[in-house]
C-alpha cells in the first residue's frame, strides 16, 4: 500500500506543479492583456501592440482578444492592411453575432481610414461600405456600424443612401440596450 500512496502523491505533486505552471502562465498572459488595454486607452498604441504580442507569445495564439487589441493598435499607428488582416483572424475565432459585428466594423473603419490617404479610395470606400453592411446585419443594434456606414456613403457622394444609414443610427441607438 505504501508504494502505491508514494506513487500516487509523487504524481500529485506533479500535478500541482504542472498546475500552478499553467496557472503562472495564464497570470502572465492575463497581465500583459491588461497591460496592453491600459496602454490603448492612454494612446500608447506601439506599446500596447507590444503587451498583445507577448501575451500572443506566452502562449495564447488564438486568442480574439489578442488580436483585436493588436488590430485596434494597428489601426491606431495607420497599418491599416496588418489590422484588417488582425480582424479577420479574430472573425474566425469569434461566434457572437455582436462580436463579429465589431470585427467587421474594425475591418470598415480601417478601409475608411486608409481611403483618405490613398488615391484610389473608391475601392476602398466601397470595401468599407460592404464592411459596415455585415456589421449592420449581424447587429442590427450596433448603432456605431450605421454611423460609420453614413460616413462611408457620403464620402462616396451617396447623400440619400447616407441620410437613410443616419436614420438606422439613430433608431439602433434607440433600440440598444446599452443606451
Amino acid at each position: 500500500c505504501r508504494p502505491a500512496c508514494s506513487v500516487l502523491m509523487f504524481l500529485f505533486s506533479i500535478l500541482c506543479a504542472i498546475a500552478q505552471t499553467g496557472a503562472a502562465e495564464n497570470s502572465a498572459v492575463d497581465r500583459e492583456i491588461q497591460n496592453g488595454e491600459t496602454a490603448i486607452r492612454q494612446g500608447k498604441y506601439a506599446e500596447a501592440k507590444q503587451h498583445f504580442e507577448q501575451a500572443e507569445k506566452l502562449g495564447a495564439l488564438h486568442s480574439a482578444e489578442i488580436n483585436a487589441g493588436i488590430a485596434i493598435a494597428d489601426l491606431q499607428m495607420d497599418h491599416f492592411d496588418a489590422a484588417r488582416q488582425r480582424e479577420a483572424k479574430v472573425l474566425e475565432l469569434v461566434s457572437t453575432a455582436h462580436d463579429r459585428a465589431e470585427a467587421y466594423n474594425l475591418i470598415g473603419t480601417a478601409w475608411l481610414r486608409e481611403s483618405a490617404e490613398s488615391t484610389a479610395n473608391m475601392d476602398m470606400l466601397r470595401a468599407a461600405e460592404e464592411s459596415f453592411q455585415r456589421a449592420a446585419k449581424r447587429d442590427p443594434v450596433f448603432d456605431t456600424a450605421y454611423f460609420n456606414l453614413g460616413n462611408a456613403l457620403l464620402r462616396q457622394k451617396r447623400e440619400g443612401e447616407g441620410a437613410a444609414a443616419f436614420k438606422s443610427f439613430i433608431d439602433a441607438a434607440a433600440k440598444n440596450p446599452a443606451y
